[in-house]
């Protein structure tokens, strides 16, 4: 089982791999974009916070060296799926960023195993063209399906973390299933998926299926870790 909780992924079955393609879930479509498969529209976006980003983000490192989870102890492992759509707003900079899955300590009831995720070589900038790019994807985020079909496998996840004025958010997409959206709004301190800064939403979005192409291939193109 892999928790829907989506920051720490546990694999409560023995001896299963990182990826066990074919099985399902409960899920996606991998035809067309995934920002086809809930309906949702975006406000006009929210203006700016004026207050200084916190964590290290301040002193200029854009990612965390792991992401941010949720205890083990707070809530289920069913991740509820967001409510609306984000009204997020134009990134001035910003930089790409990929995690990995690592070992972070055993499963519920101690079978399997928790995964939690690691930085994978440094934060990649993200030049002009590509930053225009990404930029594109980021209105079209919508609430998730919740009856969506996801395959059940482990693989990197891709971060967006950009900047606005003084405040920075990320943008977590998984490169795996069912390509989920998680927002954060500080991404040293809150886990993704449960910003709550205006503008941002709690809960799994989906977007278009080139965003995590996209962010791998800004990372790739600088020559850093990519998939």
């Amino acid at each position: 089982m892999i928790s829907a909780r989506g920051r720490s992924v546990r694999l409560a079955v023995a001896g299963v791999g990182l990826v066990l393609a074919g099985a399902v879930l409960a899920g996606c479509s991998d035809d067309g974009s995934a920002a086809d498969q809930a309906p949702g529209a975006s406000a006009p976006p929210s203006a700016p916070s004026s207050e200084a980003p916190s964590g290290p983000a301040a002193d200029g490192d854009p990612c965390p060296a792991s992401l941010p989870q949720v205890p083990d102890d707070q809530g289920d492992d069913i991740e509820p799926v967001a409510e609306t759509a984000p009204s997020l707003p134009a990134p001035e900079e910003a930089w790409a960023c990929r995690y990995d899955p690592v070992e972070a300590g055993p499963g519920p009831g101690g079978q399997g195993t928790t995964w939690g995720w690691e930085l994978a070589g440094a934060a990649t900038p993200v030049g002009a063209e590509d930053l225009a790019a990404l930029a594109d994807h980021l209105p079209l985020l919508r609430p998730a399906n919740p009856a969506r079909i996801c395959t059940l496998e482990l693989g990197p996840r891709w971060m967006l973390v950009y900047r606005t004025g003084q405040h920075r958010t990320g943008v977590l997409v998984d490169g795996y299933g069912c390509r989920d959206v998680r927002l954060t709004d500080d991404p040293f301190t809150t886990p993704a998926g449960e910003a709550t800064r205006r503008g941002t939403v709690p809960g799994i979005l989906t977007g278009p299926l080139q965003l995590p192409k996209d962010l791998a291939a800004v990372v790739k193109s600088q020559g850093h870790t990519g998939a």
